[in-house]
């Protein structure tokens, strides 16, 4: 009985120490991504419109078309405002990764 209280103990402990390493790597993409996505905010208004996305795509080499740019602003701005909040754009990012 105390064997397999002592490898259920064990493996706990395993789980356990997984659970926060994992919960730890997730937070600090969290924080990365949060302090990109402030970069981006030229006008720190907390919301990136449609010319900060033009700026960092064109910085990244990522801008192919006007078209594909605004399609993709659109299916990141999920509530249709114009203004991409942080929230959207994690939440689009967590669905591409």
């Amino acid at each position: 009985m105390c064997e397999h209280w002592q490898s259920a103990s064990a493996n706990a402990t395993v789980v356990l120490e997984s659970f926060v390493n994992e919960s730890y790597a997730i937070r600090e993409r969290q924080l990365l991504r949060k302090e990109l996505f402030k970069s981006m905010d030229l006008d720190a208004s907390g919301g990136l419109n449609l010319k900060e996305l033009r700026k960092e795509m064109k910085e990244q080499g990522e801008f192919s078309s006007e078209k594909d740019l605004k399609k993709l602003f659109e299916d990141i701005d999920s509530n249709q405002d114009g203004i991409i909040t942080f929230e959207e754009a994690d939440q689009h990012q967590d669905a591409n990764p």
